[in-house]
């Protein structure tokens, strides 16, 4: 069992030695989900400074403004989630075909071990990325149509910041 995973670990570093140019072993996966993940929170923080700012002292731009504001959050969640969400699931599948009973490798780092406490704290993460992003935003765009419902009905202009979500729809 341990020249099975010294030579999984000497595949991982070889592979990852020939994409990176890199000498030493670099955990890909998790780094990419990091910043997948955080990247658009990072984001988000951003649109709040710059609404706040723009907003100081000044009441009548406030609606408009907030308006703008979740047009670029929802645009920036419409584009951004699909590749988000495949970084985030690919962290649940474990590869078990190395021959050896009882070991497995996650598939998109063959370096992490699906018995590793590693793996653990991964798939720990990714859980609650789960419960953020696929759930959570999908979530947030109901919540926001949902208050803007009426509008969205009766085709007001209140409510065209939102109409690349609901445009295509024909009221029932």
């Amino acid at each position: 069992v341990n020249e099975t995973a010294a030579s999984v670990d000497d595949f991982c570093m070889t592979a990852s030695v020939g994409r990176t140019g890199a000498h030493h072993r670099f955990r890909e996966y998790f780094t990419t989900l990091l910043f997948a993940t955080i990247s658009p929170l990072v984001l988000v923080l951003g649109l709040w400074l710059v609404y706040l700012f723009r907003t100081a002292g000044l009441e009548e731009e406030r609606k408009k403004c907030r308006d703008e504001t979740i047009f670029v959050l929802l645009l920036a969640i419409y584009v951004l989630l699909p590749p988000i969400s495949t970084i985030i699931f690919e962290g649940i599948p474990c590869d078990e075909d190395f021959g050896v009973e009882g070991e497995s490798y996650l598939m998109s780092d063959y370096g992490v071990s699906c018995s590793s406490e590693e793996f653990k704290r991964i798939t720990a993460y990714v859980y609650l990325c789960i419960a953020v992003y696929p759930i959570g935003m999908h979530a947030f765009e109901l919540t926001i149509l949902w208050a803007h419902r009426k509008d969205i009905v009766v085709r007001n202009p209140r409510a065209l910041h939102l109409a690349f979500l609901w445009e295509a729809f024909k009221p029932a």
